[in-house]
């Protein structure tokens, strides 16, 4: 979950305008500290204010965990002490199995409610329509008509950005493609049949192109084979694209790993 945390928190603070506005119900026009300093120094994903002062707290989940609305009960009670104002909270799954948790802690006095929000119920479409590059980003984990055409548009913007801004993004977008089956390599279809032919040109998104072919690669050789050794890796290390090509042509008749590498 860390790597997936720390990018996706990264994201939401750049403040993606259509991301936040569908998750917060309101503009965030500051982030406060996240630091929740009592007995068990708590810290919270995200914590912001909106225009009219009220506190927002985002937690951002890749698995159902079970100890969630405890969790949430927790952070509701240390905000409210440090800041004297009660958060609205969220919960944001963006995991792949089904969204199994609940919505509410309850105990025999009461109960305390948060939102639950499933990443694939926002508006992908609109989220890859927005200006901000973090919006398009996360985009690719919300709800999308036709992802594959979506994959290719958001890889498009991507190639056109300044350099920076190109290789921020577009690692981000590599370490979410962890978090759906089947990502990498349509992230991969969508560099090849980019409609901007700059792609395979960019400095940053090119040499991304060419490893995310020779990972797919190397899944198929894990399938037909089992584990790569160290001398097929070398090789898989200095092929080029058209080699790769070639390979992936052959894998499914080659007998062997050797076979399969012969010129």
């Amino acid at each position: 979950m860390m790597k997936y945390d720390t990018t996706l928190k990264s994201l939401f603070r750049q403040s993606p305008p259509v991301a936040l506005q569908q998750i917060a119900g309101q503009a965030i026009t500051r982030w406060t500290p996240v630091e929740l300093p009592k007995v068990q120094n708590l810290r919270t994903d995200l914590l912001g204010e909106t225009t009219d002062g009220r506190l927002v707290q985002i937690e951002i989940q890749s698995d159902n965990d079970p100890t969630m609305p405890f969790r949430m009960l927790q952070y509701s009670v240390a905000i409210t002490d440090v800041y004297k104002r009660v958060p609205r909270q969220v919960v944001l799954y963006v995991g792949s199995p089904l969204l199994k948790m609940p919505g509410a802690y309850e105990w025999e006095f009461g109960i305390a409610r948060y939102t639950l929000i499933d990443i694939r119920d926002l508006d992908g479409d609109a989220l890859l329509a927005s200006p901000s590059p973090s919006d398009n980003v996360l985009g690719i984990l919300a709800g999308l008509t036709e992802r594959p055409r979506s994959v290719r548009i958001l890889v498009g913007k991507l190639a056109k950005l300044d350099t920076h801004e190109s290789a921020s993004y577009a690692r981000a977008l590599l370490i979410l493609a962890g978090l759906r089956p089947g990502l990498a390599p349509e992230l991969e279809k969508a560099m090849t049949y980019q409609f901007d032919p700059a792609i395979l040109e960019n400095e940053v998104l090119g040499p991304i192109y060419r490893e995310g072919e020779r990972a797919v690669l190397r899944r198929l050789i894990e399938r037909r084979f089992g584990p790569v050794p160290d001398w097929a890796e070398t090789r898989l290390a200095t092929l080029s694209s058209e080699e790769v090509d070639d390979i992936s042509a052959r894998i499914l008749d080659a007998q062997s790993l050797e076979q399969l590498f012969q010129k």
